[in-house]
């Protein structure tokens, strides 16, 4: 009888450590109020390990997978965010409806090349709407993951 105890506790204790424990992380990313379509959005733990990715839907919502399952562990994450640039057609203006003197004009104006005569060609340019390269290489973005079934973590970039 106390043989059958002592393995029927055993049994209990093996059951309950077999699973990785993670946490369904999922929200919402904005940039310029607007949600952002096809975002690759990538969490990586500081302290090492596996991280959690997703691509964001036509509103911008993302839910976390990694090699694990679907979610992460809990811990402090650096968080990046890269939007998928959509090219501009050639015959439009990189710079139309950009606020003269903003990073964006700049940018856009750099795409912009001059051809003879006074027609001007446009290289291929970079979406207005794509996130800045700041959310993603040289990201502060940071979230902290607690040890709970589900978490929300929403991004508003400007």
């Amino acid at each position: 009888m106390f043989l059958r105890l002592i393995g029927c506790l055993a049994l209990l204790v093996f059951a309950s450590c077999g699973g990785e424990r993670l946490t369904k992380v999922s929200g919402t990313v904005k940039y310029k109020d607007k949600p952002v379509a096809n975002a690759t959005v990538v969490f990586t733990p500081v302290e090492g390990g596996v991280s959690g990715a997703s691509t964001t839907d036509t509103n911008g919502v993302y839910s976390l997978s990694s090699t694990l399952g679907i979610g992460i562990r809990a811990g402090s994450y650096e968080v990046r965010i890269k939007s998928q640039a959509k090219p501009v057609s050639a015959d439009t203006n990189p710079m139309a409806g950009l606020e003269p003197g903003s990073p964006e004009y700049a940018q856009a104006y750099m795409n912009v090349s001059s051809s003879s005569g006074d027609k001007k060609t446009y290289k291929t340019a970079i979406d207005p709407n794509a996130i800045p390269e700041k959310y993603n290489s040289g990201t502060d973005l940071k979230a902290a993951i607690d040890a709970v079934p589900t978490q929300t973590v929403d991004f508003t970039l400007q």
